[in-house]
C-alpha cells in the first residue's frame, strides 16, 4: 500500500502537464457564418461555372465556323 500512496498525485501532476504542453484552446466560428461563408464560395463557383460554359461554347462556335472554311477578321478575335 505504501508504493501506490502517491498515484493520485502523480496522476494529478502528469494530467496537469500534459493540459499545461497543449495549445491554447481557440473558439469555434458560429455554424451561421460558417454556413453564410460557404453560400459566398458556392455563388462564386457557379459564376465561374456558368463564365467556364459560355467561353466554352464561344469556342465550339469558332470552331464550327473555322471548320466550315470562315475567315475570323480582327474584329472577330477582339470582340
Amino acid at each position: 500500500m505504501g508504493t501506490t500512496d502517491k498515484y493520485p498525485e502523480t496522476l494529478n501532476n502528469t494530467i496537469t502537464t500534459i493540459r499545461n504542453s497543449l495549445p491554447a484552446l481557440v473558439p469555434l466560428p458560429a455554424v451561421e457564418k460558417i454556413l453564410a461563408s460557404q453560400d459566398i464560395l458556392i455563388t462564386n463557383m457557379a459564376g465561374h461555372l456558368e463564365s467556364l460554359a459560355a467561353h466554352y461554347d464561344q469556342m465550339a462556335g469558332a470552331l464550327r465556323e473555322s471548320e466550315a472554311g470562315e475567315a475570323f477578321s480582327e474584329e472577330d478575335l477582339q470582340g
